[in-house]
């Protein structure tokens, strides 16, 4: 088979015995052409991107601002209670403190008044 030359067909009546003639008919002439456009460009999705992380950032920075308020809230009813369990034990060993007065310069308490 190197370099030879295989034949395909004897004779002229074996070729027109199995010669296939395929013809193709079109309903319409016409084509559609379809076209896609993309619905936002890479200068939009980055835009969208940055005020998305602009956005998370607020988020992000208003909840460590709600943290800390609470830590400092915490903090005070900690020391307003440790305060006021050291009046509670030094009012019952019998000791006042000078300065729990309300004229005191250092006053620390609420009062209240009715009306």
């Amino acid at each position: 088979m190197g370099g030879q030359i295989g034949v395909i067909a004897d004779s002229p009546q074996q070729i027109r015995d199995n010669l296939v003639k395929v013809v193709v008919y079109y309903q319409q002439l016409n084509y559609e052409q379809i076209e896609e456009e993309p619905s936002l460009t890479e200068i939009d999705v980055i835009s969208n991107m940055g005020g998305l992380i602009g956005l998370w950032v607020g988020f992000s920075v208003c909840t460590l601002a709600e943290f800390f308020e609470l830590f400092v809230d915490v903090l005070f009813f900690m020391v307003r209670q440790c305060l006021s369990k050291a009046r509670k034990s030094a009012s019952a060993s019998g000791y006042t403190n000078p300065y729990s007065g309300k004229g005191s310069p250092i006053f620390i308490g609420q009062t209240t008044s009715k009306l």
